[in-house]
């Protein structure tokens, strides 16, 4: 996963970043990132989102919807065990906006998503909340969602495939990291995900009229 470090002598900024000729770190601890790449993701449900590369990050770019709609850039799992996550998050405080990264299964297009959410289904405020979907569009249930998520917009997050099981981690550094949540391949799953990726929930019919963002920051895979 992605590790601290200091920018050191000769570091100067280049986009969210600083950078030394050897590394690009990301504050606030300046942990050391995997720049993101537009080319290794793939859209699932789309509609009107967008993505643009902006100071050598990725942001996705999500309007309103009249109900749950996750908006997604998808890549293989392959043999990866794990990916770590960078990213931010950007919209109006209200009910039923969320971002965040996410397991998915293609073959049923089942998702379970993980970040931070406002209102329910992800909880009082801002959450962080892992929360299963049927499909896109469609809730089955939020299993977890204890740890509260000022509106500090950067977070770090960590999916891993282990063995029989799925682990989902977060940490407030970037550096240390503890697992939250874990359970088996087919709790939810049909048979496992072969899909991860970065993701936006932009529900707009409680009174809300902007778009959402996630800003991906660094994405690791091991």
């Amino acid at each position: 996963g992605a590790g601290g470090g200091g920018g050191g002598g000769g570091a100067t900024p280049s986009g969210f970043y600083l950078q030394n000729g050897s590394n690009y770190y990301v504050g606030p601890t300046f942990t050391v990132a995997t720049l993101p790449v537009a080319g290794n993701f793939a859209w699932v449900n789309q509609l009107g989102s967008s993505e643009a590369s902006v100071g050598n990050a990725l942001v996705l770019t999500v309007p309103g919807t009249a109900g749950y709609s996750w908006s997604s850039r998808v890549q293989s799992i392959g043999a990866f065990t794990n990916v770590t996550a960078i990213f931010s998050c950007l919209m109006e405080p209200n009910l039923n906006r969320a971002c965040g990264i996410v397991f998915r299964e293609s073959a049923t297009s089942k998702l379970i998503t993980f970040g931070p959410g406002w209102g329910a289904p992800f909880g009082a405020n801002w959450n962080w909340a892992i929360t299963r979907w049927t499909n896109d569009t469609t809730y089955y249930n939020t299993p977890f969602q204890p740890i509260a998520a000022p509106e500090i917009f950067m977070f770090y997050a960590r999916l891993e495939v282990s063995g029989a099981n799925l682990n989902f981690y977060f940490s407030h550094d970037g550096v240390n990291y503890i697992k939250t949540w874990s359970e088996t391949l087919t709790n939810f799953f049909t048979t496992a995900p072969d899909q991860w990726g970065y993701s936006a929930d932009c529900q707009g019919n409680n009174g809300q009229n902007s778009d959402c963002k996630n800003t991906l920051l660094s994405w690791t895979t091991q």
